[in-house]
C-alpha cells in the first residue's frame, strides 16, 4: 500500500526543521521539502543542511523535494506563483529557472532525497521547444546524481494534463523523467481519475493528494472536497502503486498541523493498511 507524507510548504509561516518535527509528530511516515523560500534555498548551505539534520533527526522518509517554483527569485514565496519558468519568453529568465533547478537538485542531493518535481510554467505559443530541451538538460542532472525528476502538469500550464505529460516523457525521453502526479490537478483539469493513474503507471514518481470541490483549484484538507477516494484508492490498488501519498496543502499555512492531522486520519480510512 501506499505511504503518507506531509509537504512542507504547509508550514510556509515556519522553518523546514520545525515543519519536519510538527509533521513526524502528526504520524506522517514521511516529508516532501520545499525549495524555495522560505524553507530551504538552493543557494544557501545552511538552510540545506539544515534541513539534511532535521530529516535524520526526525527519521522521516523523504516522498519529494518540491521544485514547483521559484519565486524567491521574484522576492516572494512558493504560494505566489511559479516564478521564472521554463516557459518564459525572457530567455534570461529561462536561463534563471534552469539554474536554479540544477542548484536545486544538488541540494535534494544533500539532503538525501532520491526524488525531485518540476513544473514547465504557464503555457506560451513557441514554448514547448526549449522547455523540452531544458528538461532534458534536467533530467541528465537528476540521473548524475540519483534522482529521479517527476514533471508535475497543471491546468493553463504548457504541461497542463495527462496527455501533455506524455508528450512531454516521450519527446525527451529520458528513463530519470517521470510524473510527479497532483491528483487535485487531473480532477480540475476534468480528467477520469482511475485512467489517468493507469496511465501513467510505472512513470509515476510521487502523488500529490489534496480535496478539490468540483473543478475549483483550491486545495482542501481530505475529506472537504469531492475528490472520489474510493476509486483512487482502488485504481492505486490495481495498478500496485506502493509509492508516497503527499499531503500538499499549502492553502492551510494558518493551521497546518490541524488540516495535517484531520486529512491524514481520513487517508487512513481511504487508504487501510
Amino acid at each position: 500500500m501506499p505511504w503518507f507524507a506531509y509537504s512542507t510548504n504547509a508550514f510556509l509561516r515556519t522553518s523546514t526543521p520545525a515543519a519536519l518535527r510538527e509533521i513526524a509528530k502528526l504520524g506522517f511516515d514521511g516529508a516532501e521539502i520545499l525549495v524555495d523560500r522560505p524553507h530551504v534555498w538552493p543557494y544557501d548551505e545552511v538552510t540545506v543542511a539544515a534541513a539534511a539534520a532535521a530529516v535524520r533527526h526526525t527519521g522521516l522518509r523523504l516522498s519529494n523535494v518540491n521544485i514547483n517554483t521559484a519565486m524567491g527569485l521574484d522576492g516572494g514565496i512558493c504560494r505566489d506563483g511559479p516564478g521564472p519558468a521554463l516557459s518564459d519568453r525572457d530567455p534570461g529568465r529561462v536561463g534563471a529557472r534552469i539554474r536554479y533547478t540544477q542548484a536545486a537538485l544538488r541540494a535534494a542531493w544533500a539532503i538525501g532525497a532520491t526524488v525531485a518535481s518540476v513544473t514547465t510554467g504557464p503555457a506560451r505559443r513557441g514554448a514547448w521547444k526549449p522547455a523540452m530541451e531544458a528538461l532534458g538538460q534536467l533530467a541528465e542532472l537528476a540521473a548524475a546524481v540519483g534522482i529521479r525528476l517527476g514533471v508535475e502538469y497543471e491546468p493553463g500550464f504548457l504541461v497542463g494534463d495527462s496527455k501533455t505529460l506524455l508528450r512531454a516523457l516521450k519527446d525527451v525521453g529520458h528513463p530519470t523523467l517521470g510524473a510527479n502526479l497532483d491528483l487535485g490537478h487531473a480532477q480540475v483539469a476534468g480528467e477520469n481519475l482511475e485512467k489517468t493513474i493507469e496511465l501513467l503507471a510505472g512513470r509515476t514518481w510521487n502523488i500529490h493528494v489534496e480535496d478539490i470541490r468540483g473543478r475549483r483549484h483550491h486545495h482542501l484538507p481530505i475529506g472537504d472536497g469531492t475528490m472520489p477516494w474510493p476509486k483512487i484508492s482502488a485504481a492505486l490498488a490495481r495498478t500496485g502503486y506502493e509509492g508516497p501519498l503527499t499531503l500538499e496543502l499549502y492553502t492551510c499555512d494558518r493551521k497546518p498541523v490541524e488540516a495535517g492531522r484531520k486529512s491524514l486520519k481520513k487517508l487512513r480510512e481511504y487508504f487501510p493498511a
